[in-house]
């Protein structure tokens, strides 16, 4: 059993393609776990793969000898779930980054396919998965969702009294702000303040970002889903 060069270079580019498109995905949303990482445990899933199929074919020459290639790259599917373990946080009672945590493992199962030569199973898992992440989550989130992880950006002079009045606002409103981020503009630009909230209610999310766009140096205040 052996395998070209281009062959390997092909199932690898397939991994590297199929899993950066599911981390741009959790990238957009600035999730924990974006870009780099899928695409890493897509191609680290191939490259397991082949390893395991074609890696270990010399030892087949020795006598009363049993190759099961399927044994190396069945550590995968176990052994991923510990660092899909490391995006999932239990904030007091409620519990994010799930969803995420799927992302990865399935990212590791499309590098699985890939790896070992199934590239239209590992273009349609893809797809299908960027289907649920979009369009399902859409329909999920309006129709069963009474709480939603978002991001509340927002814009605004530079000011230290300004930023100081937003952080109390933010830390007297959203009780489910996981954290909160300051880039600090240069020259004349603003300073942009990220918040991420993780499952607050609708309600909660609009009061807050109407009492913050009612404060003194506010440019802008823009909301968008996780």
């Amino acid at each position: 059993m052996h395998i070209s060069v281009s062959s390997m270079l092909y199932r690898l580019a397939v991994a590297l393609v199929c899993g950066g498109l599911l981390g741009y995905e959790r990238e957009w949303r600035e999730h924990a776990a974006g870009l780099r990482t899928h695409t890493l445990v897509a191609v680290g899933a191939c490259l397991i793969m082949i390893t395991s199929a074609y890696g270990l074919a010399d030892v087949l020459s020795f006598n009363n000898v049993a190759f099961d290639p399927s044994r190396i790259a069945a550590q995968i599917v176990s052994g991923i779930g510990f660092l899909g373990a490391g995006v999932i946080i239990f904030r007091k009672d409620r519990v994010t980054g799930l969803t995420t945590a799927a992302s990865v493992w399935v990212s590791a199962g499309v590098g699985m396919a890939a790896g070992g030569g199934l590239f239209l199973l590992a273009v349609i898992a893809t797809a299908a998965i960027l289907l649920v992440q979009t369009v399902i989550r859409s329909f999920e989130v309006r129709h069963f969702s009474r709480y939603q992880e978002a991001v509340i950006t927002f814009l605004m002079s530079h000011d230290p009294e300004n930023l100081a009045a937003v952080q109390r606002v933010v830390a007297g409103s959203a009780s489910a702000a996981s954290s909160v981020e300051v880039e600090y503009g240069k020259g004349d630009r603003p300073d942009r303040v990220r918040v991420f909230l993780s499952k607050l209610a609708v309600k909660e999310r609009d009061e807050l970002m109407k009492r913050v766009s009612e404060l003194d140096g506010v440019l802008s205040v823009r909301c968008r889903l996780r």
